[in-house]
């Protein structure tokens, strides 16, 4: 069941534009049934009418348990074949960490498959896996193939580098023990949103420089890239960048406060705690080294706040030769992703995930 018409997939899919920027190819995926640029999806729309109307506004200080429950929300499940929901631990340096594989119960079991791990977002504190588990389980249909979903343990509680080892980790055990998962070891990719995004970079960086090599592909959905808008050389958060029509703008500073100074300060409050500089390429991968990286994929909403950098670290990437590609999905906000079933847009990027995998 879903809440549009297929025809609106067909639209997104085969409807791409394109966008120079300082030499910088971005694919463009237009609203399918929108009414011109610089304005909000309409279902986005909708939703942020009601966040305004009911008062919803930064600044309450709600407790990190008021804010764990808010998160995520309903979605829907698409699959049209049976999928096998397969329960692992995985023994790392500080826990052990739950991690969920699917694949579809009608591929053959004896054959080694291509492999997905997925990691969540939540701003590091939130989030959980069963939040984006129907978003993994179409993943597995579309692209034939396992996907891994990352119970990766939250900060404050589990501050850096907690969730980075624990993910590196995992990769480590799945490519391990890839014979008896059923996984072609030599077609390994990860991807993951916002925070699950930077810990997806932060793993690839970490893949490359320990010289495992584990990884052929990221994929990274809205990523966060760095907690900090300064001392970066050749970045600058221009917010003119985003332009939203007269009648909209009253939205524009809510959906475009994450990646903000303000942002930034309570994310390393919570996640990294004064224990690190918010500069290391472990936290901040805008920072790191980014020659002999992995293929890397950047799928970014037009109206959200950490777009500007995920722009900026696909530059980086391309300027270190390093194979990229980016999509930005016009009229949607950060998050959009979790919408699978209400968004057509959730489900093209499922689409797009299954592509990549397939030209592993």
């Amino acid at each position: 069941m879903k809440e549009y018409q297929q025809e609106l997939i067909r639209k997104l899919d085969n409807g791409t534009g394109y966008l120079d920027i300082d030499g910088l190819r971005i694919e463009i995926k237009k609203v399918p049934d929108g009414s011109g640029s610089g304005k909000l999806d309409p279902r986005v729309l909708m939703e942020q009418e009601s966040f305004f109307k009911k008062g919803v506004e930064r600044g309450n200080e709600p407790s990190i348990e008021e804010l764990r429950d808010n998160m995520g929300g309903f979605n829907y499940n698409l699959n049209t074949v049976e999928i096998y929901t397969k329960y692992l631990e995985v023994e790392t340096n500080s826990s052990k960490v739950p991690v969920w594989a699917y694949f579809p119960r009608s591929s053959q079991r004896d054959r080694n498959r291509k492999a997905l791990l997925y990691v969540h977002g939540g701003a590091f504190f939130g989030g959980t896996v069963f939040a984006v588990e129907n978003n993994c389980r179409l993943i597995a249909e579309r692209a034939d193939c396992i996907v891994f979903n990352i119970d990766y343990s939250l900060a404050p509680e589990n501050p850096y580098p907690i969730p980075c080892n624990q993910v590196y980790e995992a990769l480590k055990y799945i490519y391990t023990h890839s014979e008896e998962l059923g996984v072609d070891k030599r077609k390994i990719a990860m991807s993951g949103d916002s925070a699950g995004g930077n810990l997806t970079a932060v793993c690839a960086q970490m893949d490359r420089d320990k010289k495992t090599n584990y990884l052929k592909l990221e994929i990274l959905l809205y990523p966060k890239l760095t907690f900090t808008n300064h001392e970066l050389p050749g970045y600058w958060r221009n917010i003119d960048a985003f332009y939203l029509v007269e009648e909209q703008k009253k939205y524009l500073e809510r959906i475009i406060h994450i990646g903000s100074d303000e942002s930034n300060e309570g994310d390393a409050r919570v996640y990294v705690q004064g224990r690190e500089d918010i500069k290391h390429p472990y936290i901040s991968p805008t920072f790191g080294v980014k020659q002999e990286l992995c293929k890397t994929v950047i799928i970014l909403a037009e109206y959200d706040g950490l777009r500007l950098e995920g722009e900026f670290y696909g530059k980086q990437l391309k300027e270190a030769k390093v194979p990229v590609r980016i999509i930005r999905y016009e009229g949607m906000t950060h998050g959009f992703f979790d919408k699978l079933g209400i968004f057509p847009q959730a489900e093209s990027v499922v689409n797009e995930i299954a592509c990549e995998l397939k030209r592993l």
